[in-house]
Formats: C-alpha cells, sequence, structure tokens
C-alpha cells in the first residue's frame, strides 16, 4: 500500500484505492485529491483482555495501558506500537497487552480463526474509503469524473449490488455481555 501510494505522489500512477479517508479531510490535502462521494467504510475495533477495566476508545493513549495498533495506521489512531493483526490479538489474548486497535473485517475473522475467547470488543471508530488521485489538474478532473461514476452507479442501483452483501458485514455489532 505504501508503495501504491509513493506510485500517486510521485504521478507514476494516477491514483490509489481503497484509502481509508482521515475525518479533517474533505476533498484535498498537500499530498493528494481524494474522491468526495462515499463508497465505503472501514471500521476500527479496540479489543481489549476480558479481565482489563476501563479500557475505552477515548483513554487509549492513556500510559497505563499497553495498546498496540494495526501497521500503517498511526495517522488515524494515534501514535502506539505496531504489531501484526495475528500477533496483536494473540497478545491481548494471553494478556501481554491490555488491547490491540485494528480493521474489524479482518480481526474479527481472525479472533474465530484463533478460537481467541478472551477478547471483547469494543467500536474504535469509522472512516470512510477514498479514491486518492495525483495531485496536478488532471487528478483534479480524474476526481470530478470518479465522483460522478460512483453516485451514478448509486443512483442506478449498481452499488447496492456491488457493494451489498460487503457493506452489509461492515456493520459493528456489539458484543454480548
Amino acid at each position: 500500500m505504501a508503495r501504491s501510494m509513493e506510485n500517486v505522489i510521485s504521478g507514476k500512477t494516477d491514483c490509489h484505492c481503497p484509502y481509508v479517508k482521515n475525518h479533517n479531510i474533505t476533498d484535498s490535502d498537500n499530498m493528494f485529491y481524494y474522491t468526495t462521494e462515499p463508497f465505503g467504510m472501514v471500521i476500527f475495533v479496540l479489543y481489549t483482555n476480558k479481565n482489563v477495566k476501563d479500557l475505552t476508545p477515548e483513554n487509549v493513549l492513556d500510559k497505563k495501558f499497553k495498546v498496540e495498533i494495526q501497521p500503517g495506521h498511526k495517522e488515524y489512531l494515534g501514535d502506539l506500537p505496531e504489531s501484526a493483526p495475528d500477533a496483536g490479538l494473540q497478545k491481548v489474548n494471553s494478556g501481554r497487552i491490555d488491547g490491540y486497535i485494528a480493521t474489524m473485517s479482518l480481526c474479527d475473522q481472525l479472533v474465530k480463526q484463533l478460537q481467541l475467547t478472551n477478547i471483547k470488543r469494543q467500536k474504535f471508530d469509522s472512516f470512510e474509503t477514498a479514491i486518492i488521485l495525483t495531485k496536478n489538474d488532471a487528478g483534479k478532473q480524474k476526481q470530478a469524473i470518479m465522483n460522478s461514476l460512483i453516485k451514478a452507479i448509486k443512483d442506478n442501483g449498481s452499488y447496492d449490488k456491488i457493494m451489498g452483501e460487503l457493506n452489509s458485514k461492515e456493520v459493528f455489532i456489539p458484543d454480548k455481555e
């Protein structure tokens, strides 16, 4: 993903998708143009050890907790140590760390596959996905084209046919107490 984004910045390629769009970005920043027509959502979950009390999405940066994050997401999740999803979840399950923040779509499956039973989940945050485009005149034109295409497939029902099942899985359902 980093190489793909670097290729967009350098102009070697026109775009990259999907890109997790930070909340404070509208249609551009100093590196990219972003599509503004919403077309997907990424949910991040705080996975915690069942024995850890008081760790919430609001206090993950509190130094009394040991929290790690999925690699590549410091921009959204904070300056926390990174570990691979399987390793992070196993550390939470064993009590070596208190919490792990990562994408729900990947880590919920891992919790089941690895049969990790000492983990509870809390929704951390949700981010829209976007297509990032080269920051030049052609990128600005392509941004308008991509926005209109996304809107058109939403308006004619094709979006729901393509993305319906995927988007229906990207809904946070709280753990049963």
